[in-house]
């Protein structure tokens, strides 16, 4: 039931929280509105940074259990939890008009390693 339920649920972050990321496996959060601060460490970072409005909470957990394979009868739950934490302390926005139930927007997701082609002479694009 946990994931299915995170199979259709998408978050963004919050553009009114900021982070840096810093070691491998570790970053700071905050929230300037009100000048909270979180620190981020191992799993808990690697759900933050790919969190990105168009991967689905179960992409996101299934990419974490790539980098850290050691508990995946627990992941999807402790994953969904801090999910809905971040949820509840407003550094994540639910995106309930972009829930789906399979990775259908690939054409709209950003696109890592392309590389734009020159237009030709006397176009303009």
């Amino acid at each position: 039931m946990i994931r299915t339920a995170l199979r259709r649920r998408r978050h963004a972050k919050n553009p009114d929280a900021v982070w840096v990321e810093g070691a491998t496996g570790r970053c700071a959060v905050a929230d300037i509105s009100d000048f909270r601060q979180f620190q981020l460490v191992g799993p808990s970072a690697e759900v933050w940074n790919r969190i990105d409005g168009f991967a689905s909470d179960d992409e996101v957990v299934r990419a974490v259990l790539a980098c850290y394979p050691g508990h995946p009868a627990t992941a999807y739950a402790e994953c969904g939890a801090f999910i809905e934490t971040m949820t509840d302390l407003g550094l994540l926005v639910h995106q309930p008009g972009s829930d789906r139930g399979e990775p259908d927007d690939m054409d709209r997701r950003p696109r890592e390693g392309l590389v734009a082609q020159p237009a030709q002479e006397g176009t303009v694009t």
